[in-house]
């Protein structure tokens, strides 16, 4: 059940995200800061529907000055070992996790298929122990890396239970899943990917 869960939930986010991009009248909200991960039905609505606002206020009535997308990737480059991630729609990154946590939701993976939780490098951390995170990431782009993956070949961000969103663009519109793959954009199969941690847990 915990299986078949979470590959529905990816295989929405995904064709509703792709929608959304190619489809000149439709527009899209992020939901992953508020709503409820184990249900596609967010409990925030009244977040929900302000949201949605934005778009409308955007692109029916003439206020061009709202910024109404969240963060969608553009760009994607591998340099020391690192992934270098660019993005539309943002300006200034925040990062928020409820604990202070520098807990980042996004994996990498080398040749092998082995998926390991990853670090935002440029992400500011604190030295009080209680509260690790800063909320803030220097620069437009994200650097992310995991000491377990020298050479990464792929990266995905919140594809793994409670898919909790932590990172925001200037004006609080979470980061939405997504993933980078291989070959040139080929869909990474089941059966290449191994899990060093289960979905659901």
């Amino acid at each position: 059940m915990q299986q078949t869960l979470w590959k529905t939930f990816r295989l929405i986010q995904e064709q509703q995200a792709a929608f959304a991009a190619e489809e000149k009248n439709a527009a899209m909200v992020v939901t992953t800061d508020v709503g409820n991960p184990d249900d596609c039905h967010p409990n925030e609505k009244r977040i929900v529907a302000m949201r949605l606002a934005l778009h409308a206020l955007r692109r029916d009535y003439g206020f061009d000055d709202i910024v109404a997308d969240s963060p969608t990737l553009s760009t994607s480059r591998v340099e020391g070992g690192r992934f270098i991630l660019g993005f539309d729609h943002v300006r200034e990154w925040s990062q928020y996790h409820p604990d202070f946590s520098v807990e980042s939701g996004f994996e990498v993976a080398g040749a092998d298929g082995v998926w390991h939780p990853a670090k935002v490098e440029n992400l500011e951390v604190g030295e009080e122990k209680r509260y690790r995170s800063t909320g803030r990431v220097k620069g437009v782009e994200l650097i992310v890396s995991s000491p377990d993956v020298p050479d990464p070949r792929a990266l995905r961000y919140l594809y793994v239970h409670p898919w909790k969103g932590t990172f925001f663009n200037e004006v609080g519109l979470p980061l939405g899943p997504f993933q980078v793959r291989p070959g040139g954009g080929r869909e990474v199969s089941s059966s290449e990917i191994k899990h060093t941690q289960g979905p659901g847990k």
